[in-house]
């Protein structure tokens, strides 16, 4: 999904379907997915079951990239 030039991508692990049974005011997705936000334009931050991941892309040349995390 998108908001403005920022975007969300929800990569869910297999056993989500164990959230089925439960009532949706109490569903935490914690466990179950992997969150990616693309904050526009060179941020990335991916919230993983344990750990939290953020890097920044930094343009260096046409064809190469640094990686801050």
């Amino acid at each position: 999904e998108s908001c403005g030039p920022n975007s969300r991508i929800t990569f869910p692990f297999r056993h989500i379907e164990q959230l089925a049974d439960v009532p949706p005011t109490e569903r935490r997705v914690n466990g179950f997915v992997t969150l990616v936000y693309h904050l526009f334009p060179n941020v990335l931050l991916t919230i993983l079951s344990r750990h939290s991941v953020f890097v920044v892309l930094e343009p260096l040349a046409v064809d190469r990239t640094r990686m801050i995390s």
